[in-house]
């Protein structure tokens, strides 16, 4: 319930993070950079968020300021019995940048199990209102692998945010 209320105040304070009617997650922002510092900070971002960068991205395109990565979040939820899983969620972030502003989208989410457990707990898309493994999950808890995959979405794009925002000093050591 707290986490659900952060996602609440997150969203709310944050007015260019936006939730389309599918699950997708869009930032767009403008900040008094160049494309090239932009372009810069993005790839930074990547390479602070991922234990591997290379691994995750697919596509680099500087002259065209495009970042196509392929990443994996790892939401927790709270099954029955107050057991705790964790899940592997895997999903596309797609980074535009350009003078003055970029955009920054997650889409195409897909629960790919959940840690320590079968192939049969296979959720799928999350677009989906019913997950794919039918009794392998219960609904309960595939809605809280939705609800803990949007506030995993929410804090990615607001530790973006952050990052898309410092300031880029030249560092003279």
């Amino acid at each position: 319930m707290k986490n659900l209320l952060i996602l609440i105040l997150l969203l709310c304070s944050i007015k260019s993070i936006a939730q389309t009617d599918t699950f997708e997650f869009k930032l767009i922002d403008s900040v008094n950079a160049s494309k090239q510092d932009l372009y810069l900070k993005a790839r930074q971002f990547i390479s602070l968020q991922f234990k591997d960068s290379k691994e995750v991205i697919q596509m680099d395109d500087k002259d065209a300021g495009k970042i196509i990565c392929k990443g994996i979040m790892e939401p927790t939820i709270k099954a029955g019995l107050g057991i705790t899983v964790q899940s592997f969620v895997n999903f596309t972030i797609t980074i535009d940048v350009k003078d003055g502003k970029y955009r920054c989208i997650l889409n195409d989410f897909y629960h790919d199990g959940f840690v320590d457990h079968q192939s049969s707990t296979i959720g799928g898309n999350l677009n989906n209102d019913k997950p794919d493994c039918g009794w392998g999950m219960t609904n309960n808890n595939w809605r809280k692998v939705k609800e803990a995959t949007k506030i995993d979405a929410a804090d990615f794009l607001s530790d973006m945010k952050i990052e898309m925002s410092k300031s880029t000093k030249s560092d003279d050591f």
